[in-house]
């Protein structure tokens, strides 16, 4: 994993720069990463980055304004199961998250975690597992109630709104799905073990 910057406010770097070195000094995760930079917070720092390809040595005054998040490199070449990247994906945007990890979770597995169910679900994953809060949904609730859903899976900051859109929508489309809110990808895991 590597920083990638998402948003600066130093003219030296650009958002999208992935940094490799800090003053020649390379680091395997985030947490060497901010180690090196606690060090010497105020001094100036050669970054050797990388950007749209290219790699380029830059002198940094300073490293005050940049704001980093891990940046995840997959070995498609080594990875099980195999996968290829949809080239024109109907979807975009990271509400997913949750319900791609479990796919590709259950595709690992010999038994299927869903016990055939059909499962709808919504909210991001994040590196510590954690399912992020989504918008949309009521949306999401009226999609799921419309196509049959067994199960909607939403994150814990999402569940007061996907319960109250639940209970608004009764009369219109008749949701009959059981509604679980979860806080990690670990309690998603949970809750679809327990199913009958």
């Amino acid at each position: 994993m590597l920083p990638l910057l998402r948003k600066i406010q130093n003219r030296d770097c650009l958002p999208g720069d992935i940094i490799k070195r800090i003053d020649g000094q390379a680091f395997n995760n985030f947490d060497e990463f901010l180690e090196v930079l606690s060090a010497n917070p105020d001094k100036g720092y050669k970054l050797r980055i990388l950007r749209d390809g290219e790699e380029m040595i830059l002198d940094s005054k300073n490293v005050s304004g940049i704001e980093v998040h891990e940046m995840m490199e997959i070995d498609s070449e080594n990875t099980y199961p195999a996968y290829e990247i949809n080239k024109n994906p109907r979807s975009i945007g990271p509400s997913g998250g949750a319900m791609m990890a479990l796919a590709i979770y259950n595709a690992l597995l010999e038994e299927d975690i869903t016990k055939g169910k059909f499962i709808i679900g919504t909210g991001t994953i994040n590196l510590d597992g954690s399912v992020g809060a989504i918008g949309g949904v009521p949306q999401k609730i009226a999609t799921a109630a419309m196509y049959g859903a067994d199960i909607f899976i939403i994150g814990e900051a999402n569940y007061d709104e996907a319960k109250q859109a639940y209970e608004e929508m009764k009369h219109l489309f008749k949701p009959d799905f059981k509604l679980i809110k979860v806080k990690t990808f670990n309690d998603l895991i949970s809750e679809l073990e327990a199913l009958q």
